[in-house]
Parts: structure tokens; sequence; C-alpha cells
């Protein structure tokens, strides 16, 4: 696996709507397991394939699960550890994302590994329900919620050439002005 360049505001390759994929092949695979490796290593919680170059319709998202053991030692008051929440890898890879039924509003402050250093509130649907392929093509569906609804919006807006800054109101993009021109200027 190797570490692959995440593109950053304001390179024109991040607007583009991205293709279906067609093929799932070895390619496909060691892509998805690329930008794996990348989101771990950037400390992301997921990654569209345009992020890093390839317009596909393809991404990789991975917001933890609690750890049942960790979850056991919150409940006992002699461990030192309880009060800290522990979380073990969950990672899902989604081709050709949709979403099928979207409901509800939350509001979450979000991050982006294409847009450094600038965080803002962003509203999407609290609830998701999603049908994608795995990288062998088998279709599965999802219902999510949380941040990994949040997630899933956040990186299929990448699918569409869509940055989250964008979701903010003009009034809001107008005052990040200078932050986005310095991190043009990187």
């Amino acid at each position: 696996m190797s570490i692959l360049k995440v593109l950053t505001y304001p390179n024109p390759i991040l607007k583009t709507k991205s293709e279906p994929v067609t093929k799932f092949n070895q390619e496909l695979k060691k892509l998805l397991a690329d930008m794996t490796e990348t989101m771990y290593q950037k400390d992301g919680v997921g990654l569209a394939a345009i992020q890093v170059g390839k317009p596909i319709r393809a991404m990789v998202i991975d917001v933890g699960k609690p750890d049942p053991a960790a979850l056991l030692a919150a409940t006992d008051s002699n461990n030192p550890n309880s009060k800290s929440q522990k979380l073990i890898p969950n990672l899902v890879k989604f081709v050709n994302p949709e979403i099928l039924e979207a409901e509800g509003e939350t509001k979450y402050n979000e991050g982006c590994l294409s847009v450094p250093e600038i965080h803002e509130t962003v509203v999407r649907s609290a609830k998701v329900k999603v049908k994608a392929q795995n990288e062998k093509g088998e279709e599965f569906i999802i219902d999510a919620d949380g941040l990994l609804a949040i997630c899933i919006q956040h990186e299929l807006d990448h699918l569409e050439g869509i940055l989250f800054i964008e979701r903010l109101s003009r009034l809001k993009r107008e005052l990040l002005k200078s932050k986005l021109k310095k991190l043009g200027k990187k």
C-alpha cells in the first residue's frame, strides 16, 4: 500500500463530477486500499477518490465503533480507563454510492483533508439510507445516522464536485475568504 497525495483547495480537479465505476478489478482494490492507508495516515475519517485525483465514484469511511471491552471497562468504577471511550476500526468502502432516503436535520462542525485548517458547522440530513457496491461489485444497503451519516454525505458531495465550504452561507464564505486565499497560496 502507498500513501497518496491529497489534493487541496483550490485545485480545480476537486470540482470535477466523478464517473461511475464499471470495472471491479485489482486496480480498484489497490486504489481503495491506498485511499484507506492515506485516510488513516492523515487522521481522516473519510476520503473520496476525487480527493486523490481519481474522478470515479468511490470513497472510504471509518468513523470507528465503540470497543466492547472499553464499554465494559466504562462500567467498572475501579478501572482507571473507565472514562475514556475507545473506538475500533470500522472501515466501509463505497463504490457507486447513492442516497436512497434522507430524513431529519443535524449540524456538525466539519473539516476536510482537502480544505485543511478550516472547520465550520454544516447542516446535513440526520439519517440516510445508502445503496452502494463493495470493491467486488456486490451491492449493499446501509442505514446510517450520527457521524457516519454526516461523513457519507460529505464524501458524496466530493463525488459531485462540491466542497463542504460551499454548503456554508455566502456571508460565512466571505468571512473565510482570506483564510481560503492563504490555503490557495500554499
